[in-house]
């Protein structure tokens, strides 16, 4: 096996390999040759290596047969590739010179994850892939994500969304899907209560933290927070760090009664143009504030994109004049992380 290969793409060619496919080497990755004489291609971005790509040409005008082809083939590398990655449905990209091609974007499956997908599926769950994770099809059409987080992958999260007005009967359904969870769990997951985050569209959005039970078996995973209690003896930094995610979670809390109409709005108000980096950014840390260790990933990953002078101008400004107080804490964050760098955010996200 040539030894250039990434990692991943190592695991692919051996899950591949096994399973009888014809597969070659190409720039960064390998090509598949499949049935009916079409190929497909595995590989990592040129400009980041973290992530997966298939590429899929077909040499057909007619737009039925191609979305028939896209199809068929994604679902037999699904198959294919089982357990260790997730692959999304293959998206039309562009037609050059009568090729059309079709990307689609794969996920490496965390050890957790693998190890909660294969305890599900013996007790006869229906698992889709998702971004970070697994979604688990429950009765009454309801769907559990659980997920690692983006920015920690050693922390777990389940995320509940249900399109129910009445608050009584998003209750019951939170408590039946609580007590089949917690069962069906058994030995492999401990699961803390659903909490409610957020309404956005109509859609009700509820968290819960998971804990893998026996740690030791599937490598790093976070802690409850007793045994952490436990463990660490540094005192006063430990009450000034949990000073800090009191500080982070008031702001998340906070978005709780936010939907995105409100958010559109007051960004109109303070004048962002909607094509700015500074709405998008800002946007995207609303979106990721589901959590405390989310919402101060997410500046930190967001500070590091604003780099444009004339950005970093309109920032200042709208510290300044923003009159908007659930913005008030994330725009003040984002500005100091611009000012300081990751390390800093006016005191209330550093904890190193």
């Amino acid at each position: 096996m040539p030894s250039k290969f990434d990692h991943k793409i190592k695991t692919i060619l051996q899950i591949l390999h096994s399973r009888g496919y014809t597969v070659k080497g190409i720039n960064q990755g390998i090509r598949l040759k499949m049935n009916g004489n079409v190929d497909v291609d595995i590989y990592t971005l040129k400009f980041d290596a973290n992530k997966l790509r298939a590429r899929l040409k077909l040499h057909i005008d007619d737009a039925g047969e191609r979305i028939q082809i896209a199809g068929r083939l994604g679902g037999k590398l699904r198959e294919a590739l089982g357990n260790t990655l997730d692959m999304e449905e293959f998206k039309f990209s562009r037609c050059i010179s009568g090729d059309y091609y079709y990307y689609a974007r794969l996920f490496m499956l965390d050890l957790k994850i693998k190890r909660i997908m294969k305890a599900m599926r013996a007790r006869g769950y229906c698992i889709k892939g998702i971004r970070q994770g697994i979604r688990l099809k429950m009765n009454g059409n309801v769907d559990i994500d659980i997920y690692t987080l983006q920015f920690d992958a050693n922390k777990l999260r389940a995320r509940l969304k249900l399109h129910i007005d009445d608050a009584g009967e998003r209750a019951r359904v939170i408590r039946d899907v609580s007590e089949k969870l917690r069962e069906d769990m058994g030995s492999t997951l401990d699961m803390e209560e659903f909490k409610f985050s957020r309404c956005v569209s109509g859609n009700y959005y509820y968290y819960a933290r998971l804990f893998m039970l026996d740690v030791q078996d599937v490598g790093s995973s976070e802690e409850k927070p007793e045994v952490l209690a436990v463990r660490k003896r540094g005192l006063s930094r430990e009450a000034e760090n949990t000073s800090k995610r009191e500080d982070l979670q008031t702001v998340v809390e906070a978005f709780e009664s936010v939907d995105s109409k409100m958010l559109r709005r007051s960004l109109d108000g303070l004048g962002i143009p909607r094509t700015s980096i500074l709405r998008v950014a800002i946007s995207r840390i609303f979106r990721a504030a589901t959590d405390s260790e989310e919402l101060k990933a997410a500046v930190q990953e967001e500070a590091m994109r604003i780099s444009d002078p004339k950005d970093r101008s309109d920032l200042d400004a709208i510290v300044s004049v923003n009159d908007v107080a659930f913005l008030d804490a994330i725009i003040r964050m984002l500005h100091q992380s611009v000012s300081e760098g990751p390390g800093g955010m006016g005191g209330i996200i550093n904890d190193h």
